[in-house]
């Protein structure tokens, strides 16, 4: 599981970036056989004006095409990663529940031993 840390208007420094690295492995360590890449994106919309401005949004691209978005916005950069986190999280289970809930159609063969007799 590769994860990407990128900020907007936000200055992504080595202690923040690990900081992220650390929840998103956090949040999805137990999906790493199927997660592909992760691209986190921080922003902050108002700049130095303050308010509920930074934006934490976190792209997963699974194997097999995959790919989950969640995006949260809050006070601080932390509660907004935080915020995403969780929510990734969700998403990506759904998706692997889904996943694993259908079969594939190319393990379906007319010859295969799952016929009924």
């Amino acid at each position: 599981m590769r994860v990407s840390v990128r900020g907007k208007r936000i200055k992504v420094g080595p202690e923040l970036r690990v900081a992220v690295e650390r929840q998103v492995y956090l949040a999805l360590g137990r999906f790493a056989d199927v997660v592909r890449t992760v691209e986190v994106t921080l922003a902050d919309v108002n700049g130095p004006r303050g308010g509920i401005d930074k934006i934490s949004r976190i792209v997963v691209l699974l194997k097999r095409t995959d790919k989950v978005v969640a995006e949260a916005t809050d006070v601080t950069v932390m509660a907004a990663i935080d915020r995403t986190c969780y929510r990734v999280k969700r998403l990506v289970s759904r998706a692997v529940e889904r996943r694993n809930q259908w079969p594939s159609p190319w393990s379906m063969s007319p010859y295969s031993s799952h016929q009924e007799e």
